[in-house]
């Protein structure tokens, strides 16, 4: 499963400008693995809500 922290941040350093940049940049550094993986699993749980296993 890909880490959807950095998927959020490098899609956020893509589209926006130097600050949203650096934001993002800090925010993929500085989240816990505890965020990551209490992301990761409401991510999966709602795909297993709409079905998908």
């Amino acid at each position: 499963m890909p880490d959807l922290t950095a998927i959020g941040a490098a899609h956020l350093a893509a589209r926006g400008g130097r600050a949203t940049r650096a934001l993002a940049r800090g925010l993929a550094t500085a989240t816990s693995g505890l965020t990551r993986r209490a992301m990761d699993a409401s991510y999966r749980s709602a795909l297993r809500d709409e079905g998908y296993r």
